[in-house]
């Protein structure tokens, strides 16, 4: 494993990344590593070598490239972040084991997990999960003081989202400004079939789109750019912080991961074309709470479902309606919670 040299650690969080799961673990860690120098301590940040370098760039701690996160690796880092004077670990991965767990214990670390999908037997010292699904909170496990913190009060976003949450949103008139940010990578290719429904969308509306990190597709955006006029688009590549633009659109598009709970705390209505189970799931309890609409799959969603679901929130009192119930789920705060956990954790495992 490849490693930048490190000052002394108080917390170290590891998180993967990869052109099927996209990025934002990554980015969580990110916010989660900021959110510790608010707090006085040190972070460190170890990630895969499927994570874009972009993304490392932004990091405001040390920041290591394991093999992998196999429990050999996992093992090997437990050593490595003791060394550094750190007995915290928090692992952030799409789906992790309990093998995994013991591995860091083993390594005499005390072990935070941050899960977004629930169904797990997890030995650890702490679960922070953030989903707004009931079903996905839950778990199995052999420690008798397991704590737990769930619930969207705990999405580590990113430090501006909660100033921007404090700011007043109004809603006047017809949409005059849509966003799509379908996250990192983009697997189904959603952007371009939004791009192409938008095209019927009133020419004096200003359309965003954001391509992240990873976006899969580069080529034929470029062709149907070509084809229906790049200039109706503004494109927004690897930006460093989405949420002044997030805020500033009437509508957005998202495919129900991260960029779902910064629309939410932006206030800002979101249309959900999910790309996994756990996302549809996601954009239809948010739906049921009030916020956004989960219009279908990315990978089959149709120029008539797009733009209907754009027409249903053409009326401003309801993106208002929208907007309201959206920021009273989220308050960016999370990232601040989760250093809070992890710091009041034992320093001995």
């Amino acid at each position: 494993m490849a490693a930048l040299d490190s000052p002394r650690a108080t917390i170290a969080v590891l998180a993967e990344a990869s052109p099927t799961i996209g990025t934002g673990h990554v980015v969580e860690a990110v916010s989660i590593a900021r959110a510790a120098r608010r707090r006085n301590a040190e972070a460190e940040l170890w990630v895969n070598h499927s994570t874009p370098t972009a993304l490392l760039a932004r990091a405001p701690c040390p920041v290591h490239v394991a093999e992998d996160f196999s429990c050999a690796s996992l093992a090997r880092i437990a050593r490595t972040v003791r060394d550094h004077g750190c007995q915290r670990v928090l692992t952030s991965f799409r789906r992790v084991m309990d093998e995994q767990v013991a591995a860091l214990r083993r390594g005499g670390m005390r072990v935070g997990c941050l899960d977004e999908l629930g169904d797990l037997r997890l030995d650890c010292d702490l679960v922070i999960n953030p989903a707004l699904v009931p079903q996905h909170q839950r778990y199995v496990s052999g420690r008798a003081n397991l704590r737990m913190c769930c619930g969207p009060a705990f999405m580590p976003l990113a430090e501006e989202y909660a100033a921007l949450h404090r700011r007043a949103r109004s809603f006047e008139g017809h949409i005059r400004r849509v966003v799509m940010a379908m996250g990192g990578v983009d697997r189904t290719g959603a952007t371009l079939r939004l791009i192409e429904a938008l095209t019927r969308w009133p020419r004096d509306a200003t359309k965003h789109v954001v391509l992240g990190a990873g976006f899969a597709h580069r080529r034929a955006l470029d062709e149907m750019l070509d084809r229906v006029g790049a200039g109706a688009f503004v494109l927004h590549e690897r930006p460093a912080s989405l949420g002044e633009l997030l805020a500033s659109c009437d509508v957005a598009f998202t495919a129900g991961g991260d960029t779902l709970y910064e629309l939410a705390c932006v206030g800002t209505p979101a249309l959900v074309l999910f790309e996994d189970a756990h996302e549809h799931r996601q954009g239809q309890e948010f739906e049921a709470r009030g916020f956004g609409r989960c219009v279908g799959a990315g990978s089959a969603a149709t120029a008539e479902q797009i733009l209907g679901a754009l027409d249903e929130l053409d009326d401003p009192q309801r993106r208002a309606a929208h907007s309201e119930a959206g920021r009273a789920l989220v308050d960016g705060r999370g990232a601040a919670r989760v250093i809070d956990a992890l710091l009041d954790l034992a320093g001995e495992a």
